[in-house]
């Protein structure tokens, strides 16, 4: 017994099964191993990176120190766009006195020296008050003492002095000194010369409380002034007018000078009681702002107003005195507009002057002088050369292009895997990447030699002529549209690495990659190709010319003409780069492309004249096959001509040895004369014969695929069951082994395709009668049975795929075997096997009810050869309607379009039993 059949008689299939992670993996050298992808992945992008950073390293320098002063023997040309960046003091320096200008001039008000000057007033005009009181209380006291006591009497003025006399002398009153208050006053004889007294004691302190007077007021007080305030002995009348003027003056932002402020719009003012600054604020009405002669003013304008009634002279005194209070109170504070105006300076960076070189630019003309300006440009422009530098933008550029391919390879994984040339196709993506780099690298260098010869603003969009659309088609044209696309989003990256003009270059080649893997599907000419070509053309012109118009500002209409043909060069160009370079990818990666296919399909191939000529029978069975393939196909969304093709050679391999196969047998069958295993073996050869002679022919690997897996690794039933009747102990034991096919099982869905239709084809013409219902029991049957026997595990077949297969092969073969009138001999033949074969059933189960009872196609035959045809009207025997649409599914409802091998694995888990149910109503088993 074999894996694929154990000895315990069941069945057991092993995909899609998880088995733990072991060191097998790492060992292999397929894709799964991760070490092999990390090697492919540093490989390609080491070469890449070779190519990318060729002119990374560090050149002989044409200009230096040396250099200054002589006169230049050619032109400097700038050698890439580049900008030239030095410092420019002047405008620094500039910028920066422009800032530390706006600043405004910090001021400090200084609101304490009102209030001072209040608190000194206030204090002096006391202090002389009390002074004044005390004196007089003083000089009271002594006279009190030296006259006796008398008390004062106020009398009311209505009475007149002849009344108050009388009424005091009526009082006992007389003698006694008499005031009276407010207007009319008797003093007694001694009165007048008391009060002298008083009041030159008084006059007498104040002139000796003169200076300590002033020492209080803080102010200069002149003897006139002086006078006059004693005269008016320091009253609260003349303090409250002293106060009045002051705080009048110094409510207001004094300056001393308001030239100070005449270049100012706007200051900074601090408020500051003593040493403590209380706010700060922007003073934008420079007009509220009065210097010291215009308060002395509005002091002088003040007095007249308050002292009306006065004196001129004392009007004029006591101004005076008060404008002595006037000082500023608004300050420049010069260290902290210093401060404010040094930040605004340190806040402006070094201004930098840019210039713009393009390539091909000239920065020295030959016969001029070398400066030291021509020095810095040039070390400018290859400064970005030197060594560290160049190191560091290596290792950047290479973690990027790995990081990319890394990607990609996660993109592609599942894909690559679960193909059967993975490594191949992963090779020939890297290849062609790096053909596509070579290229682009190239196309660069060369076109940027005439782009500078050019001397155009628009010299460099001649890069546009680069045939970026090539790799994506021809990714296109062997593995399909989903790797074109990715293929054309890495190129695109990479170009925009390997070419200076990123903005233009990525989305013009971006675009021209897409289009390209879209537009091309399945080219059956190789003019299809160059169409294709002129289509990416059309439309990357069209890209091109927004890229300019987006970019540029003035345009000429020559000018984008030019585009548009530089644009459509690229396009055809990857037409033709194509083309040529397709029969090289065919022969050394051993791709089948559509062209490849049609050429083979030709039936003057020396292959196929070979077979028709050795074994007729064979031949005309692959063409009933391709058909059959053809349509399934196309059923499915396979690639239905590479289905048919491959149907043509899958049984080359009878060529030799054609005598052994049935459809080519004249006369006696040789495999009566042989035993079971030789003639299994005779059977399995031509497997390996066909898979040699399409070596012989080079034959592409896709026909080979097709020869190895047409049989997949299906059981030799006949042979199979012949020498299990034969078996003794005389004999070895069968082994099922030795019966089966060495296989592989299919890879993909055309070559499952294909093992279905062979099937099918040949048990279709062992048929006694060809009519619907016979048809499509045999259909059924036979897909079950490679369903059951785990034939299309390893490929991409779904149940849904099986159920549109099945139908599109039962119409064709209604088709070919449709009902045709029968001759009376022959209703005669067939009314006797009918009544034959009646007989011989009698008893069985009902034909509809009639189950294989081995999963061979000898079996299904026989069970459609059973299925009794439906009388027509006129009662001829002849086709019926067929049956209903193919619904394949399972007992447990699997997903339809789950694949196959994986429906498979979950009936075996669930334990169900691995055959398939047809409308929910017939069971093979």
């Amino acid at each position: 017994m074999t894996e694929d059949a154990p000895k315990d008689g069941k069945r057991k299939s092993n995909v899609f099964v998880l088995k733990p992670q072991s060191t097998s993996k790492l060992r292999s050298l397929g894709l799964e191993n991760p070490l092999v992808i990390g090697v492919i992945i540093v490989v390609f992008a080491a070469a890449m990176l070779v190519m990318l950073a060729a002119d990374f390293a560090p050149k002989q320098d044409e200009l230096t120190t040396e250099d200054i002063g002589k006169i230049a023997s050619k032109d400097l040309k700038a050698t890439k766009d580049f900008t030239y960046s030095r410092i420019d003091k002047v405008a620094t320096e500039r910028k920066r006195a422009e800032l530390a200008a706006a600043v405004p001039q910090v001021y400090t008000w200084k609101v304490d020296i009102a209030e001072n000057a209040r608190r000194q007033i206030k204090q002096s005009f006391t202090f002389m008050r009390e002074g004044i009181a005390q004196v007089r209380q003083q000089k009271e006291a002594e006279l009190a003492r030296l006259v006796p006591q008398v008390p004062l009497v106020r009398v009311s003025p209505k009475y007149t002095r002849t009344e108050v006399w009388g009424h005091a002398a009526a009082s006992g009153l007389s003698g006694l000194g008499l005031i009276m208050s407010p207007i009319l006053a008797v003093p007694s004889v001694d009165e007048a010369a008391n009060t002298g007294v008083i009041e030159a004691a008084i006059d007498g302190w104040i002139v000796a409380n003169k200076q300590e007077f002033a020492n209080r007021l803080l102010n200069f007080v002149d003897d006139a002034t002086y006078s006059m305030l004693q005269e008016r002995r320091f009253s609260e009348e003349v303090e409250v007018v002293m106060l009045s003027l002051v705080e009048t003056a110094l409510e207001k932002q004094i300056v001393a000078d308001l030239g100070m402020l005449s270049n100012q719009q706007v200051v900074l003012v601090t408020k500051q009681r003593g040493h403590e600054s209380i706010e700060r604020w922007t003073e934008r009405n420079i007009d509220l702002i009065v210097d010291t002669r215009n308060v002395a003013r509005e002091v002088d304008l003040q007095a007249q107003l308050l002292m009306a009634s006065w004196d001129p002279a004392v009007k004029l005194r006591f101004s005076t005195l008060a404008k002595e209070f006037i000082k500023p109170n608004l300050v420049l504070d010069e260290d902290e507009t210093t401060s404010l105006r040094e930040d605004a300076q340190d806040s402006v960076a070094d201004l930098v002057a840019q210039k713009h070189f393009k390539r091909g630019e000239i920065i020295l003309d030959e016969g001029h002088p070398v400066q030291a300006e021509h020095l810095e440009i040039y070390r400018a422009m290859v400064g970005e050369s030197t060594a560290p530098f160049v190191l560091w933008r290596v290792l950047g550029l290479g973690i990027f292009l790995s990081l990319i391919l890394t990607l990609v390879w996660y993109l592609l994984r599942r894909d690559l895997l679960r193909r059967q040339r993975g490594r191949r196709d992963l090779v020939f993506i890297g290849v062609t990447l790096l053909t596509m780099t070579l290229v682009v690298r190239g196309g660069e260098v060369l076109l940027t030699t005439v782009a500078d010869a050019w001397q155009s603003e628009l010299g460099d969009l001649i890069i546009v002529m680069v045939p970026f659309a090539a790799g994506p088609l021809m990714l296109r044209l062997v593995q399909g549209g989903e790797k074109a696309i990715i293929f054309a989003v890495v190129l695109a990256l990479i170009a925009g690495l390997a070419i200076e003009l990123a903005s233009i270059v990525v989305p013009y080649a971006l675009i021209s990659g897409i289009v390209g893997a879209v537009v091309l599907k399945h080219a059956k000419t190789r003019m299809e190709v160059l169409r294709a070509g002129f289509l990416v053309g059309v439309i990357s012109s069209v890209c091109a010319v927004g890229i300019v118009m987006f970019q540029f500002n003035e345009l000429r209409p020559w000018d984008l003409v030019l585009v548009t043909i530089l644009a459509m060069s690229s396009g055809i160009l990857s037409g033709f780069m194509v083309t040529i370079a397709l029969p090289v990818v065919e022969s050394v990666f051993g791709y089948t492309t559509d062209i490849k296919l049609l050429e083979l399909a030709n039936l003057e191939h020396p292959a196929l004249k070979d077979l028709l000529l050795k074994a007729p029978g064979t031949y005309h069975h692959s063409m009933m096959v391709g058909s059959l393939n053809e349509a399934a196909a196309d059923a499915i969304g396979a690639h239905s001509l590479l289905a048919r093709v491959g149907a043509y050679y899958h049984d080359l391999g009878k060529t030799k040895n054609s005598q052994y196969f049935a459809e080519n047998q004249n006369g006696d069958n040789p495999h009566n004369k042989l035993k079971p295993n030789m003639s299994a073996l005779i059977l399995k050869a031509h497997v390996k014969d066909g898979i040699e002679m399409a070596r012989q022919h080079k034959l592409p690997e896709d026909m080979v695929d097709f020869i190895a897996t047409h049989h997949g690794k299906s059981r030799i039933e006949y042979f199979y069951q012949r020498a299990k009747e034969q078996e003794s102990p005389d004999i070895p034991e069968v082994r099922e082994l030795d019966y089966r096919y060495p296989g592989p099982k299919p890879q993909s869905r055309e070559t499952g395709i294909c093992m279905i239709a062979d099937s099918v084809e040949a048990a279709a013409r062992s048929l006694t009668e060809r009519d619907a219902p016979r048809l499509r029991l045999l259909v059924h049957k036979l897909i079950n049975h490679k369903f059951a026997d785990g034939q299309f595990d390893e490929c991409d077949l779904t149940l849904k795929d099986l159920n549109a297969i099945g139908e599109a092969m039962l119409h064709i073969l209604n088709a070919v075997y449709h009902h045709r009138p029968e001759y009376p001999d022959q209703k005669k033949e067939r009314e006797k096997r009918e009544r034959a074969s009646k007989q011989k059933d009698s008893g069985s189960e009902s034909d509809d009810e009639k189950v294989l009872p081995s999963n061979s196609l000898e079996k299904a035959v026989e069970a459609a050869n059973q299925v009794a045809s439906t009388p027509h009207v006129n009662g001829d025997s002849g086709p019926v309607a067929p049956g209903p649409s193919f619904t394949f599914s399972t007992k447990s409802g699997a997903d339809p379009d789950a694949p196959v091998g994986r429906v498979r694995n979950e009936m075996s888990n669930s334990g169900e039993h691995q055959k398939l149910v047809l409308n929910k109503e017939e069971t093979f088993d």
